[in-house]
């Protein structure tokens, strides 16, 4: 401490001139011959010598209101900042508040004082200091007590009157006026600094404040972000959890937050690359590479590695044994039905309809998928070999019915003949519903509409992503959904469905 203070007299001796500085340099020497005479043993000879060396400490206000400002280390804040105005919790000295303006230089300062500090932010307003520099003053009241309504205050009315290079700093007032008003600064990130100075018996020591920027814990940390990383990343919200990262990214400072950051970022594009399905990308995109599943595998080592296992996801091992299943059945066409791809895409649908997304439309437009693939599915099981050029005389071959005695069974419930490329669900439902496939009379009843409401093929129909512009509402939705989900389980079989289904749901991450 002995060595700030000097380096203090030398501050002031490069700045204050001829009486100024004589006068300074008394002052100092007073305040510290009037330390010195502190006895220990004696309380009243410490009160004593306090009082004086308090005394001493005002005498000086006037010519720090002068110097202090005009020290490099104070100026090089003032100017980093650019403040144009200062919000500021008000205490019972008036001397830390009119310093920091003076230092700062800002057009405007809203005080924030209690009944109690009313008559010092007066004080401050009136000083000729402050008159001087035409600041003006704007006093607002808070409580000595209430952060949330003091909370309130800062945000709702000092803000609104602040301009957009507002500086906050809490020097004087009472803990929760300058808890409430940090918090403020550090939420809505918002820069903040402090008046420091050196204290001799509870006294502070003449010439020794300096300002200090308060570096915000939030944006060291990121552990405000953080937090919301989480909620999106568990609400299956991937492109947003993404960006929040990579903002989150270029602000932390802290080195080991910063590397937790960049992991859960990497992290969260694979799953927002699976998200889009892009395992089973056609030759014209390229397939990524490494695959997804590579790319978690490659991921959980790096956590591993890093001491930061505990964030990952619940069930990180069945996602990649899903995904390597996913890449493993990938073939070259554009209609890849199996088992893999249609519980992915109904886990898909699954999230779109939760109670974060509540995206029914683009959910119900993805179980209409399901419906596809499942009815696909059973035809090249039973032989059909392929949709889009199908092989009538294979599947009759297999289910034992005669081909023209299929077409005739086609012609009489579509008014048509049996089409030659491309199946649509509806041919393939109508084939299934011929050989007395289960799944056929489940579809079938989808189809139905009763008196007074549509059949639930008739609202997917209507709907926005689909031929018409009705929304899918949230009432329809898990009527829908429950009639696929049996209509998935009676094509692979349930045991199976469950297998698969725990497998392909994306599990949590618990990062705060």
């Amino acid at each position: 401490m002995e060595d700030k203070l000097e380096e203090t007299i030398n501050e002031i001796s490069k700045i204050a001139k001829g009486d100024d500085l004589k006068e300074i340099k008394n002052i100092i020497q007073n305040f510290d011959e009037a330390i010195a005479s502190m006895k220990p043993e004696s309380i009243e000879d410490r009160s004593i010598a306090r009082a004086l060396a308090r005394d001493i400490s005002k005498k000086a206000f006037s010519l720090e209101k002068k110097y202090v400002p005009e020290i490099p280390e104070n100026k090089k804040i003032a100017d980093s900042v650019n403040c144009d105005t200062m919000i500021m919790t008000v205490g019972f000295q008036k001397e830390p508040i009119i310093l920091s303006i003076t230092c700062m230089q800002p057009q405007r300062v809203i005080l924030l004082h209690t009944d109690g500090s009313r008559p010092v932010a007066l004080e401050v307003e009136n000083d000729p200091a402050i008159k001087k520099r035409d600041i003006k003053i704007t006093p607002l009241f808070i409580t000595e007590y209430d952060a949330s309504e003091n909370y309130r205050v800062i945000k709702d009315e000092a803000l609104p009157r602040a301009s957009e290079n507002t500086v906050i700093d809490p020097t004087g007032g009472r803990k929760v006026m300058v808890a409430s008003l940090a918090l403020v600064a550090f939420y809505l990130r918002h820069p903040m600094i402090y008046l420091h100075s050196i204290e001799k018996e509870g006294v502070v020591y003449p010439f020794t404040e300096r300002l200090r920027f308060i570096e915000n814990p939030f944006d060291y940390f990121g552990d405000a972000e953080l937090s919301l990383v989480e909620e999106q990343f568990n609400s299956h919200l991937y492109e947003a959890a993404f960006k929040t990262c990579q903002q989150l990214g270029q602000r932390v400072r802290h080195p080991t937050a910063h590397t937790k950051i960049t992991l859960l970022r990497d992290l969260i594009e694979v799953y927002c690359d699976w998200d889009g399905f892009l395992h089973s990308s056609v030759p014209e995109v390229k397939r990524p590479n490494p695959t997804l599943s590579e790319k978690l595998g490659k991921l959980i080592v790096d956590f591993c590695r890093l001491g930061f296992q505990n964030l990952l996801p619940d069930n990180i091992d069945a996602n990649i044994t899903f995904l390597k299943s996913l890449d493993e059945t990938w073939i070259d066409k554009r209609n890849i039905s199996n088992e893999f791809r249609l519980i992915d895409i109904y886990a898909s649908a699954l999230r779109r309809g939760s109670e974060e997304q509540k995206k029914y439309d683009d959910a119900v437009a993805r179980l209409y998928r399901c419906l596809e693939m499942c009815s696909t599915i059973k035809l090249l099981q039973m032989g059909l070999k392929d949709t889009a050029r199908p092989d009538y005389e294979n599947l009759s071959s297999n289910i034992g019915i005669d081909v023209k005695k299929l077409g005739n069974s086609f012609r009489r419930r579509k008014h048509r003949k049996l089409p030659f490329e491309r199946l649509g669900l509806d041919d393939q439902m109508t084939l299934l519903e011929i050989i007395g496939d289960k799944i056929a009379s489940i579809y079938k009843s989808m189809r139905r509409h009763s008196k007074n409401a549509d059949s639930l093929m008739e609202i997917r129909n209507r709907s926005i992503l689909a031929h018409g512009t009705n929304p899918v509402t949230e009432d329809c939705w898990p009527k829908f959904r429950d009639k696929v989900e049996v209509i998935i389980k009676e094509t692979i079989g349930e045991k199976r469905y469950q297998e698969l289904i725990n497998m392909a749901m994306h599990g949590d991450i618990h990062i705060v």
